[in-house]
C-alpha cells in the first residue's frame, strides 16, 4: 500500500494490508502516529524513511519481514516495540533515529543487524533478549548516549565496529563464559571497562587475543538486567 497524499498527523493502516510498500510513507514529515494492523507480514525497504515526526511504532505479531531503512532517519521516534516474535530484520532500519529512547526487542531475536541502530544518539539503554548469537558491523555505533552494555550467554560474535563512536560507553558486562568472537575495533578498548564472570579474566586474554586490547578487564558478578530485576525485594 502506499499512503494517501495529504492526509492528517495520524493514519491507520486498513485493516486488510499485508505489506506496505518500498517508501510507502517516506518523507510524510506531517504523519505523527501510524497504527499498523495485526494481518501485516511485512515492511518494505524506506518504508517510513525520513518521517521526521513519527513518535512511537509498535510492529505487529504477523510481521515476519522488515526490509532495509524501513525506519531509518525517523528523527521524533522515541519508542519502538516488536510484538512479533522472529522477524526477519535487515541493515540499517532505525539508522538515525535520534530521539530514540527505549526499543522492546522480540525474545527470539538472534541476529542484531548491520547497522541497525547506528547513529541512535540518544539510546542509552537496551536489553537484549537471551537468544541474541550475532551483533553485526556497527549495529550501535555513534549511540552517543550509550552508557552501559550486557551482552547475554548467547552472544558468538561482536562485529566490526559494533559499538564504535559510543563516546559514553563506559562498562561492557559479558555474560559469556566463553569469549565471543571479536571484530577490530568492536568498541573503544581503551576507555571502555570489560567486566567478565569471576575467575575466567584469564581465560579472555589468553584464549581470544583481540581481547588483549582492553585496557581494562575486571571479574564480576556479572547478572542480565532481568536476573537484576528479579533480585530486588
Amino acid at each position: 500500500m502506499q499512503y494517501p497524499a495529504n492526509h492528517g498527523a495520524t493514519y491507520e493502516v486498513p485493516k486488510e494490508t499485508e505489506r506496505i510498500g518500498v517508501s510507502a510513507f517516506a518523507y510524510s514529515r506531517k504523519l505523527e502516529a501510524v497504527s499498523l494492523p495485526k494481518g501485516l507480514y511485512k515492511i518494505g525497504r524506506n518504508a517510513f524513511r525520513g518521517c521526521s515526526g513519527l513518535k512511537e511504532i509498535v510492529i505487529p505479531k504477523g510481521v515476519r519481514t522488515i526490509a532495509r531503512n524501513a525506519f531509518s532517519g525517523c528523527a521524533a521516534l522515541e519508542r519502538v516495540e516488536f510484538e512479533c516474535s522472529y522477524p526477519e530484520m535487515s541493515a540499517r532500519i532505525f539508522e538515525d533515529c535520534t530521539s530514540l529512547r527505549e526499543v522492546v526487542l522480540p525474545d527470539s531475536l538472534e541476529e542484531i543487524e548491520d547497522l541497525l541502530f547506528k547513529g541512535c544518539s540518544s539510546l542509552a539503554e537496551i536489553n537484549l533478549p537471551a537468544t541474541v548469537k550475532e551483533i553485526g558491523y556497527g549495529a550501535f555505533s555513534d549511540c552517543t548516549a550509550l552508557k552501559s552494555i550486557t551482552l547475554p550467554a548467547s552472544v558468538e560474535e561482536i562485529g566490526r565496529s559494533a559499538f564504535s563512536g559510543c563516546s559514553k560507553l563506559e562498562g561492557v558486562h559479558m555474560l559469556s563464559f566463553w569469549p565471543p568472537k571479536l571484530g577490530a575495533e568492536a568498541f573503544d578498548f581503551h576507555y571502555v571497562i570489560l567486566y567478565v564472570q569471576r575467575g575466567m579474566r584469564l581465560t579472555y586474554l589468553q584464549e581470544a587475543e583481540a581481547y588483549r586490547q582492553f585496557q581494562r578487564i575486571r571479574e564480576a558478578d556479572v547478572f542480565s538486567p532481568r536476573q537484576k530485576a528479579s533480585s530486588l525485594p
